[in-house]
């Protein structure tokens, strides 16, 4: 195990990084680039999405005229609590003693600077690197949809932010869509006049009952997931609200599915004498790389080179790669070694981790022979 690679890492899982609250883990990422003698530029997405900075970005350019660019991406913050709980390895494991371990993103962050101080030692040709750490990936708005989209420079970027093994390529992600029904009744006593009330908790029961839910097909999910509602068991709510989302690869079908929900919340509140106000809003939008896109079939031959199972994945999640898409830039997630993200019971996996590393430090290498 590359020892320097493992401790970069280890020593970002400490910097408390929370969603628009990432300025001390982009000063640290701001003097690693620094010291790699790369100017830092943070951008004004900051302001845009109400976060206490923006994102960073930072080139490398090769000995020569850069005939191209390609973009490397991984986001600085976390799931809360944000910062991992004194990390340990243990059978080439990194585990997160007491709190999630925040791999997902640190490990993206520890490859992108792992693989820009190998190049400062080994410049490329004529390949210029562009990286972009962005801000707030987990919590929208997401710094990844507040950049510019001029400000990125490649013609094709890797973000590094998915678990999964080295040779994993997410190239196709779905839109997503987040619905939010407040249900309108009539409040009671629960003891003495329930028959007055319009129960709005039995309101958003009966719209949960008669909306699909679960994976419908192989393209699409529909779930309920939240209820709020009730102030005192004796008292007939007045007001639930009810939120889930949508995910879909078909075209066409957010649109069907979210007059799905509304029709359904209206006829459900007008059968019961009360009334709801739904509102739904994108979560994010959908992508898809043409797996006969150059770049791509470059990722999956520097994986079979570096002895990985290149392999592309349609992947059901959403990562800032949805994001660059509308911008023009062709964009893929990849693997980065950790498994269980998001749970106190993630892990960093540290053969792929640095099989990532591997890989992507080839896939670069290559394009600048080609």
């Amino acid at each position: 195990m590359d020892r320097q690679l493992l401790d970069r890492f280890l020593s970002l899982c400490v910097i408390e990084a929370n969603s628009k609250k990432e300025r001390r883990m982009a000063q640290r990422l701001r003097e690693e680039l620094s010291a790699l003698g790369l100017e830092v530029r943070e951008d004004g997405a900051g302001a845009l999405i109400g976060g206490e900075c923006g994102n960073l970005l930072a080139e490398a350019p090769p000995k020569g005229m850069p005939a191209r660019w390609v973009t490397l991406l991984a986001h600085m913050d976390a799931v809360p609590p944000g910062y991992g709980s004194d990390p340990y390895v243990s059978d080439e494991v990194v585990r997160g003693r007491g709190q999630i371990l925040s791999a997902d993103d640190r490990a993206g962050l520890a490859i992108a600077l792992g693989v820009l101080e190998t190049l400062k030692g080994a410049p490329l040709e004529r390949l210029g690197v562009q990286v972009i750490f962005t801000a707030s990936e987990e919590s929208g708005p997401s710094g990844a949809e507040a950049l510019a989209g001029q400000d990125v420079k490649g013609e094709f970027c890797v973000v590094l932010d998915t678990g999964g093994p080295p040779g994993q390529i997410n190239f196709e992600s779905p839109t997503a869509v987040r619905f939010k029904l407040r249900c309108e009744g009539r409040s009671a006593h629960a003891g003495i006049e329930p028959e007055k009330g319009v129960n709005a908790l039995v309101m958003a029961s009966r719209i949960v009952a008669a909306l699909p839910s679960g994976r419908l097909d192989p393209d699409t999910t529909f779930s309920c997931t939240v209820l709020r509602a009730g102030t005192a068991t004796n008292v007939i709510p007045a007001e639930a609200v009810l939120e889930g989302e949508l995910r879909t690869f078909k075209p066409g079908e957010a649109d069907r599915l979210t007059t799905l929900v509304a029709d359904t919340s209206r006829q459900v509140s007008r059968e019961m004498g009360g009334g709801v106000e739904v509102t739904t809003k994108s979560q994010f939008p959908p992508f898809r790389v043409d797996p006969q896109n150059p770049y791509l079939k470059g990722l999956l031959a520097a994986a079979q080179a570096e002895g990985f199972t290149g392999f592309l994945h349609r992947s059901g999640g959403g990562s800032d790669a949805n994001y660059l898409h509308p911008k023009g830039v062709p964009a893929v997630n990849v693997g980065v070694g950790y498994r269980h993200g998001h749970s106190p019971q993630e892990v960093l996996i540290l053969s792929e981790f640095e099989g990532t590393y591997r890989w992507i430090l080839r896939f670069l290498r290559d394009l600048d022979r080609e």
